[in-house]
Protein backbone atom coordinates (compact mmCIF):
# COMPACT_ATOMS: atom_id res chain seq x y z
CA UNK A 1 0.00 0.00 0.00
CA UNK A 2 1.53 3.81 -0.76
CA UNK A 3 1.97 6.10 1.87
CA UNK A 4 -0.54 8.33 0.82
CA UNK A 5 -3.78 6.66 2.22
CA UNK A 6 -2.73 7.43 6.04
CA UNK A 7 -0.89 10.49 8.09
CA UNK A 8 2.40 10.03 9.33
CA UNK A 9 2.50 9.58 12.88
CA UNK A 10 5.12 9.14 15.36
CA UNK A 11 3.38 8.77 19.01
CA UNK A 12 0.51 10.34 20.68
CA UNK A 13 1.44 13.81 20.36
CA UNK A 14 1.32 13.96 17.00
CA UNK A 15 -1.66 11.51 16.52
CA UNK A 16 -3.61 14.30 18.43
CA UNK A 17 -2.49 17.31 16.33
CA UNK A 18 -3.95 15.47 13.24
CA UNK A 19 -6.94 13.55 14.86
CA UNK A 20 -10.05 15.54 14.28
CA UNK A 21 -8.99 16.34 10.50
CA UNK A 22 -11.42 14.56 8.25
CA UNK A 23 -9.86 14.81 4.76
CA UNK A 24 -6.69 12.92 6.67
CA UNK A 25 -8.67 9.76 7.40
CA UNK A 26 -11.20 9.83 4.20
CA UNK A 27 -8.14 8.22 1.51
CA UNK A 28 -7.74 5.14 4.22
CA UNK A 29 -11.90 4.73 4.90
CA UNK A 30 -12.74 4.72 1.16
CA UNK A 31 -9.61 1.95 0.45
CA UNK A 32 -11.42 0.20 3.30
CA UNK A 33 -14.94 0.25 2.35
CA UNK A 34 -13.82 -0.71 -1.53
CA UNK A 35 -11.58 -3.92 0.13
CA UNK A 36 -14.67 -5.06 1.65
CA UNK A 37 -17.36 -4.34 -1.04
CA UNK A 38 -19.38 -1.74 1.36
CA UNK A 39 -20.78 1.49 -0.51
CA UNK A 40 -18.61 4.08 -0.76
CA UNK A 41 -21.34 7.21 -0.61
CA UNK A 42 -22.38 9.58 2.22
CA UNK A 43 -19.85 9.48 4.07
CA UNK A 44 -19.62 11.23 7.27
CA UNK A 45 -17.08 11.50 10.16
CA UNK A 46 -16.80 11.68 14.09
CA UNK A 47 -14.23 11.29 16.51
CA UNK A 48 -15.41 10.13 19.67
CA UNK A 49 -12.89 8.85 22.40
CA UNK A 50 -9.19 7.67 20.68
CA UNK A 51 -10.45 6.55 17.21
CA UNK A 52 -11.71 8.49 13.83
CA UNK A 53 -15.04 6.61 12.86
CA UNK A 54 -16.70 7.51 9.80
CA UNK A 55 -20.11 6.09 8.74
CA UNK A 56 -20.97 5.30 4.95
CA UNK A 57 -24.35 4.48 3.58
CA UNK A 58 -27.56 5.93 4.59
CA UNK A 59 -30.74 4.09 7.13
CA UNK A 60 -30.33 0.26 7.75
CA UNK A 61 -27.23 0.01 4.97
CA UNK A 62 -25.12 1.90 6.96
CA UNK A 63 -21.68 1.26 8.10
CA UNK A 64 -19.09 2.58 10.53
CA UNK A 65 -15.30 2.32 9.88
CA UNK A 66 -13.25 2.53 13.25
CA UNK A 67 -9.83 3.24 12.53
CA UNK A 68 -7.79 2.35 16.27
CA UNK A 69 -4.11 3.69 15.76
CA UNK A 70 -1.24 2.04 16.23
CA UNK A 71 -0.68 2.69 19.75
CA UNK A 72 -4.35 1.54 20.45
CA UNK A 73 -3.95 -2.07 18.95
CA UNK A 74 -4.86 -3.85 21.82
CA UNK A 75 -8.37 -2.09 21.88
CA UNK A 76 -9.19 -3.14 18.85
CA UNK A 77 -8.42 -6.78 19.50
CA UNK A 78 -10.39 -6.62 22.62
CA UNK A 79 -13.30 -4.85 21.14
CA UNK A 80 -13.75 -7.38 18.58
CA UNK A 81 -13.56 -9.82 20.91
CA UNK A 82 -16.24 -8.19 23.13
CA UNK A 83 -18.04 -7.51 20.79
CA UNK A 84 -18.35 -11.18 19.82
CA UNK A 85 -19.30 -12.32 22.62
CA UNK A 86 -21.81 -9.79 23.81
CA UNK A 87 -23.32 -10.47 20.37
CA UNK A 88 -23.81 -14.15 20.82
CA UNK A 89 -25.39 -13.46 24.11
CA UNK A 90 -28.30 -11.40 22.60
CA UNK A 91 -27.17 -8.22 23.73
CA UNK A 92 -27.62 -4.92 21.74
CA UNK A 93 -24.48 -4.08 20.60
CA UNK A 94 -22.60 -3.66 16.89
CA UNK A 95 -22.08 -6.21 14.89
CA UNK A 96 -18.35 -6.98 13.66
CA UNK A 97 -18.90 -7.09 9.92
CA UNK A 98 -14.98 -7.05 8.71
CA UNK A 99 -11.65 -6.00 10.16
CA UNK A 100 -7.84 -5.96 9.33
CA UNK A 101 -4.81 -3.82 9.21
CA UNK A 102 -3.36 -1.60 6.84
CA UNK A 103 0.13 -1.20 6.49
CA UNK A 104 1.31 2.25 5.90
CA UNK A 105 4.66 3.09 7.76
CA UNK A 106 3.16 1.12 11.04
CA UNK A 107 0.24 -1.33 11.01
CA UNK A 108 -3.15 0.61 11.97
CA UNK A 109 -6.08 -1.40 12.52
CA UNK A 110 -9.49 -0.99 11.71
CA UNK A 111 -13.16 -2.43 12.30
CA UNK A 112 -16.12 -2.57 10.06
CA UNK A 113 -19.55 -2.25 12.15
CA UNK A 114 -23.05 -2.47 11.35
CA UNK A 115 -23.86 -0.16 14.10
CA UNK A 116 -26.61 0.48 16.95
CA UNK A 117 -29.16 2.94 15.92
CA UNK A 118 -29.63 5.47 18.78
CA UNK A 119 -28.10 8.41 20.50
CA UNK A 120 -25.88 8.88 23.44
CA UNK A 121 -28.15 9.42 26.08
CA UNK A 122 -26.20 12.32 27.45
CA UNK A 123 -27.23 13.91 24.14
CA UNK A 124 -31.04 13.19 24.79
CA UNK A 125 -31.48 12.82 28.50
CA UNK A 126 -32.95 16.34 28.84
CA UNK A 127 -35.90 15.24 26.53
CA UNK A 128 -36.65 12.05 27.96
CA UNK A 129 -39.86 12.35 30.71
CA UNK A 130 -38.47 11.83 33.79
CA UNK A 131 -40.42 8.06 34.47
CA UNK A 132 -39.20 6.89 31.35
CA UNK A 133 -35.89 7.95 31.88
CA UNK A 134 -36.02 5.55 34.91
CA UNK A 135 -37.35 2.94 33.48
CA UNK A 136 -33.74 3.24 30.71
CA UNK A 137 -32.09 3.34 33.71
CA UNK A 138 -33.67 0.47 35.21
CA UNK A 139 -33.54 -1.57 31.38
CA UNK A 140 -29.23 -0.31 31.10
CA UNK A 141 -28.81 -1.97 34.77
CA UNK A 142 -30.22 -5.02 33.28
CA UNK A 143 -28.23 -4.78 29.88
CA UNK A 144 -24.65 -4.78 32.38
CA UNK A 145 -25.85 -7.70 34.55
CA UNK A 146 -26.09 -9.67 31.70
CA UNK A 147 -22.97 -8.58 30.18
CA UNK A 148 -21.20 -9.33 33.65
CA UNK A 149 -22.75 -13.09 33.42
CA UNK A 150 -20.74 -13.53 30.40
CA UNK A 151 -17.01 -15.77 31.13
CA UNK A 152 -14.19 -13.50 29.87
CA UNK A 153 -12.00 -14.65 26.61
CA UNK A 154 -10.25 -11.61 26.16
CA UNK A 155 -6.93 -11.00 23.92
CA UNK A 156 -4.20 -11.20 27.07
CA UNK A 157 -6.11 -13.27 29.08
CA UNK A 158 -7.86 -12.97 32.66
CA UNK A 159 -5.15 -11.15 34.49
CA UNK A 160 -7.30 -9.04 36.64
CA UNK A 161 -5.28 -9.48 39.05
CA UNK A 162 -1.98 -7.51 38.05
CA UNK A 163 -4.12 -5.44 36.45
CA UNK A 164 -6.06 -4.49 39.18
CA UNK A 165 -3.19 -3.59 41.56
CA UNK A 166 -1.93 -1.95 38.75
CA UNK A 167 -4.90 0.72 38.60
CA UNK A 168 -5.14 1.15 42.14
CA UNK A 169 -1.09 1.85 42.57
CA UNK A 170 -1.45 4.80 38.98
CA UNK A 171 -4.31 6.16 40.81
CA UNK A 172 -2.67 6.40 44.22
CA UNK A 173 0.61 8.24 42.70
CA UNK A 174 -1.64 10.67 40.98
CA UNK A 175 -3.37 11.36 44.11
CA UNK A 176 -0.24 11.81 45.94
CA UNK A 177 1.33 13.88 43.37
CA UNK A 178 -1.61 16.38 43.23
CA UNK A 179 -2.01 16.39 46.87
CA UNK A 180 -5.38 15.51 46.79
CA UNK A 181 -5.48 13.99 50.61
CA UNK A 182 -3.88 14.94 53.66
CA UNK A 183 -1.05 12.16 54.39
CA UNK A 184 -3.06 10.36 57.13
CA UNK A 185 -5.98 9.81 54.77
CA UNK A 186 -4.21 9.35 51.65
CA UNK A 187 -2.36 5.73 53.93
CA UNK A 188 -5.70 5.05 54.87
CA UNK A 189 -6.76 4.88 51.43
CA UNK A 190 -3.83 3.14 50.20
CA UNK A 191 -4.53 0.62 52.70
CA UNK A 192 -8.24 0.02 51.88
CA UNK A 193 -6.79 -0.69 47.62
CA UNK A 194 -4.45 -3.14 49.25
CA UNK A 195 -7.13 -4.83 51.04
CA UNK A 196 -9.05 -4.28 47.37
CA UNK A 197 -6.97 -5.69 45.29
CA UNK A 198 -5.63 -8.48 47.41
CA UNK A 199 -6.23 -12.02 45.72
CA UNK A 200 -9.28 -12.95 46.50
CA UNK A 201 -10.04 -17.07 47.27
CA UNK A 202 -12.25 -18.67 44.57
CA UNK A 203 -12.74 -15.22 42.35
CA UNK A 204 -13.58 -15.41 39.07
CA UNK A 205 -13.17 -12.78 36.53
CA UNK A 206 -16.52 -11.61 34.68
CA UNK A 207 -16.73 -9.77 31.78
CA UNK A 208 -16.46 -6.18 32.01
CA UNK A 209 -17.49 -3.15 29.67
CA UNK A 210 -15.38 -0.61 32.08
CA UNK A 211 -16.55 2.29 30.70
CA UNK A 212 -20.42 2.21 31.07
CA UNK A 213 -21.32 6.16 30.73
CA UNK A 214 -23.66 8.55 29.45
CA UNK A 215 -21.72 8.36 26.32
CA UNK A 216 -22.04 4.17 25.69
CA UNK A 217 -25.29 4.06 26.39
CA UNK A 218 -27.59 4.92 23.52
CA UNK A 219 -31.30 5.51 24.00
CA UNK A 220 -34.27 5.66 20.30
CA UNK A 221 -37.68 7.84 20.15
CA UNK A 222 -40.32 5.73 18.90
CA UNK A 223 -43.84 7.26 18.91
CA UNK A 224 -42.45 9.55 21.82
CA UNK A 225 -41.42 6.35 24.01
CA UNK A 226 -37.97 6.39 24.95
CA UNK A 227 -35.84 3.43 25.19
CA UNK A 228 -32.23 1.80 25.49
CA UNK A 229 -31.74 1.26 21.85
CA UNK A 230 -27.86 -0.54 22.54
CA UNK A 231 -24.46 -0.14 24.26
CA UNK A 232 -20.84 0.55 22.47
CA UNK A 233 -17.41 1.52 22.79
CA UNK A 234 -16.09 -2.09 23.92
CA UNK A 235 -12.36 -1.26 23.94
CA UNK A 236 -11.45 -0.84 27.25
CA UNK A 237 -13.32 -3.95 28.22
CA UNK A 238 -11.63 -6.27 30.45
CA UNK A 239 -11.92 -9.40 32.97
CA UNK A 240 -12.07 -8.29 36.58
CA UNK A 241 -14.73 -7.12 39.48
CA UNK A 242 -18.44 -5.83 38.53
CA UNK A 243 -17.56 -3.26 41.50
CA UNK A 244 -15.00 -1.74 38.81
CA UNK A 245 -18.35 -0.63 36.53
CA UNK A 246 -19.61 1.90 39.36
CA UNK A 247 -17.30 4.63 38.88
CA UNK A 248 -18.86 5.13 35.03
CA UNK A 249 -22.32 4.57 36.40
CA UNK A 250 -22.32 6.96 38.81
CA UNK A 251 -20.63 9.61 37.98
CA UNK A 252 -21.01 9.25 34.06
CA UNK A 253 -24.50 7.71 33.18
CA UNK A 254 -26.42 8.52 36.22
CA UNK A 255 -24.87 11.65 36.72
CA UNK A 256 -24.57 11.45 40.93
CA UNK A 257 -28.28 11.44 41.12
CA UNK A 258 -29.41 9.09 43.87
CA UNK A 259 -32.48 8.15 42.25
CA UNK A 260 -31.36 7.22 39.02
CA UNK A 261 -28.87 5.22 39.95
CA UNK A 262 -31.00 3.31 42.41
CA UNK A 263 -33.55 2.53 39.38
CA UNK A 264 -30.02 1.37 38.17
CA UNK A 265 -29.28 -0.98 40.32
CA UNK A 266 -32.96 -2.50 40.61
CA UNK A 267 -32.35 -3.84 37.48
CA UNK A 268 -28.52 -4.48 37.89
CA UNK A 269 -28.87 -6.38 41.16
CA UNK A 270 -32.38 -6.31 42.36
CA UNK A 271 -32.69 -6.50 46.20
CA UNK A 272 -29.66 -4.55 46.62
CA UNK A 273 -28.86 -1.67 49.64
CA UNK A 274 -26.79 0.80 49.70
CA UNK A 275 -25.08 -1.17 53.24
CA UNK A 276 -21.72 0.45 54.52
CA UNK A 277 -19.95 -2.14 53.43
CA UNK A 278 -20.67 -1.71 49.92
CA UNK A 279 -20.56 2.09 50.13
CA UNK A 280 -17.05 1.45 51.48
CA UNK A 281 -16.44 -0.98 48.40
CA UNK A 282 -17.76 1.21 45.83
CA UNK A 283 -15.78 4.04 47.13
CA UNK A 284 -12.78 2.35 46.64
CA UNK A 285 -13.50 1.64 43.09
CA UNK A 286 -14.40 4.88 41.99
CA UNK A 287 -10.82 6.48 43.35
CA UNK A 288 -8.86 3.28 41.26
CA UNK A 289 -10.74 3.31 38.23
CA UNK A 290 -8.47 4.17 35.65
CA UNK A 291 -10.49 7.42 34.06
CA UNK A 292 -11.52 8.35 37.46
CA UNK A 293 -8.23 10.64 39.36
CA UNK A 294 -8.65 13.69 37.20
CA UNK A 295 -12.31 14.49 38.00
CA UNK A 296 -12.00 13.15 41.46
CA UNK A 297 -9.47 15.86 41.99
CA UNK A 298 -11.81 18.37 40.59
CA UNK A 299 -15.00 16.96 42.74
CA UNK A 300 -12.62 17.24 45.97
CA UNK A 301 -11.28 21.07 45.11
CA UNK A 302 -12.67 23.00 48.27
CA UNK A 303 -13.91 20.11 50.08
CA UNK A 304 -10.89 19.03 52.23
CA UNK A 305 -12.07 15.65 53.55
CA UNK A 306 -9.71 14.64 56.61
CA UNK A 307 -11.12 10.88 57.06
CA UNK A 308 -12.19 8.19 54.47
CA UNK A 309 -15.93 8.24 56.10
CA UNK A 310 -16.04 12.08 55.15
CA UNK A 311 -14.52 11.21 51.48
CA UNK A 312 -17.05 7.94 50.94
CA UNK A 313 -20.06 10.90 51.88
CA UNK A 314 -18.29 13.00 49.87
CA UNK A 315 -18.26 10.94 46.65
CA UNK A 316 -21.51 9.24 47.07
CA UNK A 317 -24.23 11.49 48.18
CA UNK A 318 -27.56 10.74 49.05
CA UNK A 319 -27.04 7.09 48.94
CA UNK A 320 -27.54 5.34 52.75
CA UNK A 321 -29.96 3.08 53.31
Amino acid sequence: MGTRLLPRITGWDSYRRIFRRRNAWLPAVRHILARHGLPRKRIGSTFPGTCAVYSAGSGRNRVLVKIFPPMAAKDRATEASALGLTGKAGLPVPLVLAGGMLEDRVSWGYLVLKPVFGRAIRTASDRIPRLQLLKIMRTAGEILRRLNAIAPRLPGGNSWCSRRRHLAGKALSTYRRAGTFPPPLQRELERTLAGLTAPRKGFRPVLLHADFNEDHVLVAETGGAWSVAGIIDFGDATAGDPGYEIMPVWLGLTNRSPALFRAFMRGYRPGWKPTPAWRNRAAAFILMHQFAPPGIIQLLKGKNPSTWPALVRILLPGLSQ
